[in-house]
């Protein structure tokens, strides 16, 4: 079984790369900027290549969550019309977004589902997910917190490091204490 948390893939890593490259929130480069060129990318992008059923949710802007669970009901009724059992079917502990769980098929019929999966989710909600992650970003503030908090934890289980580690710096420090970096990393939302 896989269990679907949002976020795409590609958009967490450019949230992260700009939260990372920048401590400041205005000027020419700042955070604040960086999300709003991601935002129109992501904008952009959605309305050259989307299906017309999400390109509909994307041109005002602005995804809502009535429109970002409608998507995700969406792929998940085409997983299921395929015949994979999807469960846990939940909102997030947050409440903003939804996850679930998809799978129960054989080993030698997993090429098969994540093409399927990527199928669902390439016609339904891709794009819609996309935009809602990234308009629904934390703030650079709430990052530098997060990093705060993980760096702190790090520091409790004796490994020193420069106040200056990017969240790159900290997953790096894994090998060094698998369980307790990885439970620092995680109690700070990382």
């Amino acid at each position: 079984m896989f269990t679907v948390r949002p976020t795409p893939f590609l958009v967490a890593i450019a949230v992260v790369t700009v939260a990372a490259c920048s401590t400041h929130s205005h000027g020419p480069d700042s955070f604040d900027d960086r999300q709003a060129q991601l935002r129109h990318a992501v904008i952009s992008r959605g309305l050259a290549e989307a299906p017309d059923t999400q390109k509909r949710m994307l041109e005002d802007g602005i995804v809502s969550f009535p429109e970002y669970e409608s998507a995700i009901l969406a792929t998940i009724g085409c997983l299921q019309d395929a015949g994979i059992a999807v469960t846990e079917i939940a909102r997030s502990p947050d409440g903003e977004t939804i996850e679930y769980t998809y799978g129960g098929v054989p080993e030698s019929e997993l090429d098969a589902l994540d093409d399927t999966y990527d199928r669902c989710r390439n016609e339904h909600s891709v794009y819609v997910e996309e935009l809602y992650s990234v308009q629904n970003a934390e703030s650079n503030e709430q990052y530098q917190e997060r990093l705060a908090s993980a760096h702190a934890c790090i520091g409790e289980l004796g490994i020193d490091l420069p106040e200056s580690s990017t969240l790159a710096d900290l997953v790096d420090l894994i090998a060094a204490d698998p369980v307790g970096v990885s439970e620092c990393l995680e109690s700070a939302g990382f």
